[in-house]
């Protein structure tokens, strides 16, 4: 009933749950998009997984455009879906289409051009925009990469549900190389950590759900240096918990999932990121260089030069070079051909 729920949640401390923004699109549903804790902890904004194993993330959080500072003007805009998600960090996320905000909903014969404003807490590394789950547009602060910089993320969850959390060991080897310096990213939960650094070698282990998280190295070499990633994977398999008390908890399980490799040289990733799909709940394994870090803000102009009959929802997706996300509410534009 959207009187009832004008958004769905799609980030909170359980981790990134992108298959739910597709499942609502999927049945036609005019919702929001919007970040929670799912926490208990009487911190808002800055909710963190702690012990529990079924919990991934820092919170995520939901940006609100109201006229004035009442409740009365708050519960308007949510109904109204002025709302964006975010995994936690306060980017600002704002899109336009002919002076309709995210949100709308209304008729046009003018193909849309879609504005977009972007206000991040970090340098930028891009801003997509979406009809309904096509990409039809990508704006690149520094597509160039950085050839002493190696850049390796993965993703993805085990299943289409709550406590789906992933856990990756992995390796990454530099042969030909040295390694100068190391930096995580999304490394959220306390049992995510560096297991060993040396020179050539970095071993990590680590936790995560939905959401891309990876390293970043500092190599020394020449564009014949190796990179070679090895990872394999765990699934959570066993994420029932007990009945508030009338039943005993139960332990999170976990079975053998991927093992993966992907290898490039310095001169090879010039050449763009190389990626292996594991084909289950987005999972997948990325090598390139590391973004140059440009601006923290950004104003995109999008036009869908071949609009698709009917009611279709627009909507923009930002990832900054620290791999915070944001994504606005859609923009329901029903185009008249």
């Amino acid at each position: 009933d959207p009187t009832l729920e004008p958004g769905v949640e799609i980030v909170s401390s359980h981790g990134a749950f992108e298959w739910m923004r597709r499942d609502a699109l999927a049945r036609g549903y005019r919702l929001g998009f919007l970040g929670g804790s799912d926490s208990y902890t009487s911190r808002p904004g800055d909710d963190r997984p702690g012990h529990q194993q079924r919990r991934y993330s820092k919170a995520g959080l939901t940006g609100i455009y109201c006229d004035e500072v009442t409740l009365e003007s708050f519960f308007e805009a949510m109904r109204a879906r002025r709302f964006f998600a975010t995994t936690g960090a306060r980017i600002v996320a704002r899109a336009d289409i002919q002076g309709h905000g995210i949100g709308s909903q209304f008729s046009t014969r003018d193909k849309p051009v879609v504005e977009v404003d972007v206000v991040g807490t970090a340098a930028l590394e891009s801003v997509e925009l979406f009809r309904d789950e096509e990409l039809l547009d990508r704006w690149e602060n520094a597509p160039e990469g950085n050839p002493q910089r190696v850049r390796v993320l993965w993703q993805g969850s085990s299943r289409q549900t709550s406590y789906s959390g992933i856990v990756w060991d992995g390796t990454i080897t530099v042969h030909g190389g040295r390694i100068a310096g190391t930096e995580t990213l999304r490394f959220d939960s306390p049992r995510s950590h560096l297991v060993e650094t040396t020179e050539s070698l970095v071993r990590f282990h680590a936790w995560g759900c939905g959401y891309r998280m990876g390293v970043e190295l500092d190599i020394q070499g020449d564009e014949s240096t190796r990179v070679e990633v090895s990872v394999s994977t765990q699934a959570i398999t066993g994420p029932a918990y007990g009945g508030f008390g009338s039943s005993q908890p139960r332990r999170i399980s976990l079975a053998p999932a991927e093992r993966a490799t992907l290898v490039g040289r310095l001169g090879e990733l010039a050449g763009g990121t190389r990626t292996i799909d594991l084909g289950v709940r987005d999972r997948q394994l990325d090598i390139g260089l590391a973004p140059v870090h440009g601006e923290h803000e950004a104003h995109c102009t999008f036009r869908d030069e071949d609009p698709r009959p009917g009611i279709n929802p627009y909507w923009v997706r930002v990832v900054q070079v620290d791999q915070e996300m944001a994504w606005t509410s859609p923009i329901w534009v029903d185009w008249m051909a």
